[in-house]
């Protein structure tokens, strides 16, 4: 029964580390035989349990190098009691017909380790206590040798120890593992949902290119004509170059790669708004929940393509906290810093939705690269803007009461001239 709960669960991740396991069984067992039995003599030696897991050691090595799926799935229940075998039931039994010696306490100890190396945390676990107790069930039903008590109750905190030990390097590892994983499935999220802006604008532009020329206008001038060909392929172009920055935008910021500013120069915060907002794949009825007050346009240092990304971003979080609430409206507002008052050296932008709003344990972590909160998301796509901004020597920060409203704020600093 216990089989069905998955106790051979991830053996892909450690088919090296099972073949090589697999070598010091076919060597270890012969070699330390001779050891133990006539270099310095032990008080107890098995030729018969040390030929079975030599054996058993032939036998999944050979087979740790099969590529066929069908076959691996039951070599999988062969080394789950191969290393059963080799590891926590043999030392254990040797162990205690050794009277619980020094030598046969590190044995069983490295045993324990090399287990811990090996296998995931559930598998571990499960192992060492079947191996052990297996073979302390066939120590008391078979032999008559009896136990220096003083010696055990020795033995048992440090063989603790050692298993604890075990639980802490797997736990750790597993952590590692899952760590890893939920980044590679946050990466991938954050690539299909943040390439979906730009791919659904070249759709659009595509059905829109074949609409023209499979049904055209009363009009002449809004049908296809070199202008609208030209126009047409500097729109696909900038679809073309979001997709690539999009692409590249996440790689730096997996690899917390610096962000190049030598090529900033000086762009209207108004006109990339207006951009984005004309590129972004809306409906009707979104279009209608978007209200901008930008007639205070101002200048910033940086790079249009990554603030129409940040804002893009931005937006597309806004509609999604619209979406969810089945309510409220989105607001985009400039506000330029007063030239006159000298402290004020930021000019703001502001992005505001009346949606779910965000709990205030969230909002302190929602910067953070891969965090993602109760609702998903992408993990990475704030993060990316937090170092946008910060880029262009700004700040953006939020601010948010649950089930009201959600408001980045976005300060720039002040061009002079």
């Amino acid at each position: 029964m216990f089989l069905k709960t998955n106790p051979v669960y991830d053996f892909e991740y450690t088919q090296i580390k099972v073949r090589m396991l697999s070598l010091l069984a076919m060597l270890g067992f012969p070699t330390y035989y001779y050891i133990w039995q006539y270099l310095l003599p032990q008080q107890y030696e098995n030729l018969t349990l040390r030929i079975v897991g030599t054996i058993f050691g032939i036998i999944c090595f050979s087979t740790s190098f099969s590529k066929d799926e069908t076959k691996q799935k039951h070599f999988k229940l062969l080394y789950f009691f191969l290393f059963t075998y080799s590891l926590p039931f043999f030392f254990t039994y040797l162990f205690l017909q050794n009277n619980a010696n020094g030598a046969w306490l590190g044995s069983l100890i490295c045993a324990i380790l090399y287990l811990a190396l090996i296998m995931n945390l559930s598998n571990f676990i499960t192992m060492t206590a079947f191996g052990a107790g297996t073979a302390v069930i066939y120590f008391l039903l078979s032999s008559n040798t009896e136990v220096d008590i003083v010696n055990l109750l020795e033995s048992i905190p440090v063989i603790i120890f050692a298993i604890l030990g075990g639980l802490v390097m797997k736990f750790s590892e597993h952590w590692a593992i899952t760590s890893n994983r939920k980044k590679a499935i946050a990466l991938a999220g954050s690539l299909a949902h943040e390439l979906r802006t730009p791919m659904l604008g070249l759709k659009m532009e595509i059905d829109n290119f074949i609409h023209l020329r499979e049904e055209p206008n009363e009009d002449p001038s809004s049908n296809l004509n070199e202008d609208n060909y030209a126009e047409t392929s500097q729109r696909l172009q900038r679809h073309i170059a979001k997709s690539s920055l999009i692409i590249d935008s996440l790689l730096q910021n997996v690899k917390e790669e610096k962000i190049n500013t030598s090529a900033f120069v000086s762009y209207s915060l108004d006109m990339i708004i207006q951009d984005a907002i004309a590129h972004f794949p809306l409906t009707e009825k979104e279009k209608k929940l978007i209200h901008t007050d930008t007639k205070n346009d101002f200048h910033f240092w940086g790079d249009d393509l990554l603030m129409s990304h940040v804002i893009m971003n931005l937006l597309k979080n806004a509609l999604r906290a619209v979406s969810i609430a089945d309510r409220g409206t989105i607001t985009i507002s400039l506000n330029p810093a007063d030239k006159k008052v000298d402290r004020n050296k930021y000019n703001t932008l502001i992005i505001r939705d009346t949606g779910t709003g965000i709990k205030r344990r969230e909002v302190a972590k929602i910067f953070d690269r891969f965090y993602s909160g109760p609702k998903g998301g992408i993990g990475l796509g704030l993060a990316f803007c937090a170092r946008v901004i910060n880029s262009f020597k700004g700040t953006i920060t939020c601010r948010s009461e649950y089930g009201e409203y959600t408001e980045f704020v976005i300060r720039l600093p002040r061009e002079e001239n």
